[in-house]
């Protein structure tokens, strides 16, 4: 559906410059005509079959929603007449990603308390060559990551950072503390692959169906391959095709290229991963960091957590590690809490420019792909033999079979107006028509949209409108549905009754990690084990001798 519609350019009248007289017939002010003129530079070559002296250039816009019509007869004297139909599908702007990082959607710190009663050396392992580390490692595809085995705090007096960090364990005298503690990172469950957003490019279709005789020749050109020359060997029917624009520009196009993607990867069965869709997350690039290097922002890395957390003045378990995805996941699902109408900060489905017109589904190129189906115009130029040319407009009586909405919670994206036209009338060929929605009552959003179709002779055609609401209220509402010709004919009027109810928050919040600032817990390794298998034998004794040996060092 358009969200907005140009009803300057509903409907195209013919503007017909005839050869022999060079007259221009009148056209509406402000409307895009058909324009045909005489080649006066051209390449014999350039179109197969025709010379310059045999041809004429007919120019047009064309929109989707709406088809072009035309009939040429020739000068040669074929009495067969060369039907014309132009149509243009729905504009599709494609933004490519490239791949930039993966990140852990909830990294929190861990503090594990250690028994302070043996020595250091049995105490907190944090050793870079130790096998089995107090935090323990984190391997990604079997992989140990270096610097994820965290930090230890043995002397809690002589570290103000240690001392603020062991603090909020042990209270105001940190020296009579009978734990050490290890601090660490922990990047939870859930991770999301970022992505770089390029510059859209732009893609339709113009497909024209020409008819002579019993021969139909059908081809399309689209802004990627914007001209058209038949093969002779292919048909006799001699045409060349170009598309040289648009004359629209795209209002709801919107530039992201100062923003990251974050798409919910892994694991595969997680159900934030399984609904990506409703959890994928628009970050502006200062809030990011790609090698892990700043604290604070999206992908922190276990270096930056290691050897910068214990080197500030003053420090609390969870600093360094604000702003992730899924603090500003919550904040925007909390704001929706009190205002589901809320205009989110990150969470692309519910971002006003994005709503419903963003895809990406499994397995597909990484492309994001926002449709525009506004009523827009580009511009066709088809390059024919000499003879005149016929564009008539049709106006056959239609009908409104029905127009519904199903009763929607308010300040949600449910609603929607179904609309079924009727061609009743009994005028050969396609007829156009309008439909406009419009006088909805005080809670319903009334820049709707107007919608073109084409319909065949006593055929029929649905159209769906996204339906807004102003305010969570419980109303009874009505708005009128208008069928018309692309002149302003009005063929019938239908009124659309339905009820919206208050509504409550459907977010999920089960699925949403909490930010508990630190997880505190009693730490599990046996002392002095330092391979991980529960017994303290002949194989620790590698890891204990390069603890004692650095602290011989130290004195």
């Amino acid at each position: 559906m358009s969200n907005k519609s140009n009803n300057s350019k509903v409907w195209v009248l013919l503007c017909l410059l005839v050869f022999a007289g060079c007259i221009i017939l009148p056209c509406a002010a402000n409307a895009q005509g058909i324009q045909a003129t005489e080649i006066t530079d051209c390449v014999n070559s350039d179109v197969s079959g025709l010379t310059c002296e045999d041809r004429i250039v007919v120019t047009f816009p064309v929109s989707y929603g709406l088809s072009q019509s035309l009939v040429l007869e020739l000068n040669s004297g074929d009495p067969n007449l060369e039907q014309l139909t132009i149509t243009k599908s729905v504009p599709i702007l494609n933004y490519p990603l490239t791949y930039f990082h993966t990140v852990a959607y909830y990294p929190y710190e861990q503090v594990l308390k250690e028994p302070n009663t043996t020595g250091p050396c049995f105490v907190c392992m944090d050793s870079p060559d130790s096998n089995c580390p107090t935090c323990g490692w984190t391997y990604i595809d079997g992989e140990k990551v270096e610097h994820s085995q965290g930090f230890c705090v043995h002397d809690i007096i002589d570290s103000p950072c240690s001392w603020w960090r062991g603090k909020e364990l042990y209270g105001e005298h940190p020296n009579e503390a009978p734990f050490s503690t290890a601090h660490c990172l922990k990047m939870g469950e859930v991770y999301f692959d970022g992505y770089e957003i390029g510059e859209y490019k732009k893609y339709y279709e113009v497909k024209v169906e020409m008819i002579r005789g019993e021969d139909i020749y059908t081809f399309v050109v689209t802004p990627a391959d914007t001209v058209h020359v038949p093969d002779p060997e292919e048909t006799n029917i001699k045409v060349k095709a170009a598309l040289l624009g648009d004359l629209d520009e795209y209002s709801g196009a919107v530039e992201l290229d100062n923003y990251i993607l974050y798409i919910p990867s892994k694991p595969v069965d997680h159900p934030m991963v399984q609904q990506y869709q409703k959890n994928m997350l628009l970050v502006p690039r200062e809030e990011v960091s790609k090698d892990g290097g700043e604290l604070d922002k999206v992908g922190v890395s276990f270096y930056k957590f290691r050897t910068q957390a214990g080197n500030w003045t003053i420090s609390q378990a969870g600093d360094g590690l604000h702003n992730q995805l899924y603090q500003k996941h919550n904040s925007d699902l909390e704001k929706l809490t009190v205002d589901p109408n809320f205009d989110a900060t990150y969470l692309v489905h519910q971002k006003k420019p994005f709503e419903e017109s963003m895809y990406f589904t499994s397995g597909m190129a990484k492309i994001l792909q926002h449709r525009i189906t506004e009523i827009n115009h580009s511009l066709v130029s088809l390059t024919l033999e000499r003879g005149s040319i016929k564009s008539t407009v049709n106006e056959s009586v239609g009908i409104i079979d029905y127009a519904y909405v199903e009763d929607f919670n308010s300040m949600s994206r449910e609603g929607t107006l179904h609309v079924m036209i009727r061609n009743m009338g009994d005028t050969p060929g396609n007829t156009d028509y309008i439909v406009t929605c419009t006088d909805f009552n005080m809670n319903i959003l009334n820049a709707i949209g107007a919608q073109a179709r084409t319909v065949a002779r006593h055929q029929s055609t649905e159209l769906s409108f996204d339906i807004y609401t102003k305010y969570n209220m419980d109303t009874s509402n009505e708005g009128l549905v208008t069928l018309k010709s692309p002149t302003g004919k009005v063929y019938d009027k239908v009124v659309a009754k339905f009820d919206t109810k208050k509504h409550r928050s459907d977010y999920s919040w089960e699925l949403q990690q909490k930010n508990e600032a630190s997880i505190t817990g009693e730490g599990v390794s046996v002392l002095g084990d330092s391979t991980c298998d529960k017994v303290v034998d002949f194989r620790d004794f590698a890891d204990l001798a390069r603890c004692w040996l650095a602290g011989a060092e130290a004195e």
